[in-house]
């Protein structure tokens, strides 16, 4: 069975799920962190209510995280 976590590495996953909790926040929330987002990123410095803002570079990271994984994925035996 395949280990996404562990062929991509912990902290690329880590950063996967926090950028999927953005993804929520962005696409259901209009941009507000609501409790969903809180409970999935435990260590956001952001409260409650607050504006999410995505930097070029987040987004950069974001997607060379994704597909380093979808590479890794797709190269394990």
């Amino acid at each position: 069975a395949l280990d996404p976590p562990a062929l991509a590495g912990m902290d690329r996953w880590e950063r996967l799920r926090r950028t999927f909790a953005q993804r929520h926040v962005l696409t259901h929330s209009g941009g507000i962190v609501d409790a969903k987002f809180l409970t999935q990123v435990p260590n956001s410095p952001l409260k409650l209510g607050q504006r999410l803002v995505i930097s070029r570079n987040d987004a950069d990271q974001s997607l060379n995280d994704l597909e380093a994984v979808v590479q890794a994925v797709s190269s394990a035996p």
